[in-house]
């Protein structure tokens, strides 16, 4: 089977699977902060992120099915973070 890759820019409406990602239990045992997020902060968050020109959000797509997200901040125009959360397993919703 061909796996097709997309990355693209999240979007406001984004926020639910973000959440739940962000709200993942091994996710929260590696990140700086390891406090369930609730859906008004994360909300914000997710606008601000938008917003903000230092910092780009993406979806990571296999076969049409969201696996991670790719975050880039910019430091200076050639200085650049990255963040990468894949899904640990995907359980597929029709």
């Amino acid at each position: 089977m061909e796996k097709i890759f997309v990355l693209r820019l999240v979007k406001e409406s984004d926020w639910k699977i973000l959440l739940e990602w962000r709200n993942d239990i091994i996710t929260r045992k590696n990140s700086s902060n390891s406090e369930i997020v609730k859906k008004s902060e994360h909300i914000q968050y997710l606008k601000d992120t938008i917003k903000n020109p230092n910092r780009n959000l993406f979806i990571l797509s296999s076969n049409k099915i969201p696996v991670g997200t790719i975050r880039e901040d910019i430091i200076e125009p050639n200085n650049m973070n990255f963040l990468i959360q894949l899904v640990r397993s995907l359980e597929v919703k029709n």
